[in-house]
């Protein structure tokens, strides 16, 4: 059996510490993912800034990159089903539901691609554990019953709950 298992600390920012009982059944785990896929597809936009590491000390392999995303998700006739906008330092990525555009910013190029398809996004690392992946998946880890999902939660500073959900399959 393979294991995974995510960390939801989205929960904290979009739940108020009182929304979800301290309850560790499968059925409290998918109430608390339905109400945070609620509350993700009840935003017209986000907006947020990312930093991902790669460590592969077998390799002596280290890599960091990080940046700001702009997400819009009132555009729903896209392939995507949003727009969206990436920047870091030496490039912006822009999907404005029709066309891609990549600017080198170091090159000073721009590159566009006219037909799309869903799979030309499926490499980009700024989606990487990003909000919309978070969104696509949900539904999908909510509604298969063969996933065993826990929930637990810590209160932190007296003020908080971190509500942890582990997920295995």
């Amino acid at each position: 059996m393979r294991t995974i298992k995510i960390v939801i600390f989205f929960i904290v920012a979009f739940f108020p510490s009182k929304i979800l009982s301290q309850s560790k059944t499968v059925n409290k785990a998918n109430e608390a993912l339905k109400k945070l896929l609620d509350k993700l597809n009840g935003y017209e936009s986000i907006s947020y800034n990312y930093h991902n590491s790669m460590n592969y000390f077998s390799a002596d392999y280290h890599y960091e990159y990080g940046g700001h995303t702009f997400i819009d998700f009132k555009i729903t006739d896209s392939i995507l089903g949003f727009k969206y906008q990436c920047e870091d330092l030496q490039s912006r990525h822009v999907y404005n539901g029709t066309e891609y555009f990549s600017i080198n910013k170091k090159d000073s190029t721009i590159k566009i691609v006219r037909k799309l398809k869903t799979n030309y996004f499926a490499g980009f690392s700024f989606f990487l554990n990003s909000l919309v992946t978070l969104k696509m998946a949900l539904p999908e880890i909510i509604s298969d019953i063969e996933i065993e999902k826990n929930l637990t939660d810590t209160i932190m500073n007296n003020n908080f709950i971190c509500y942890k959900i582990s997920i295995f399959s």
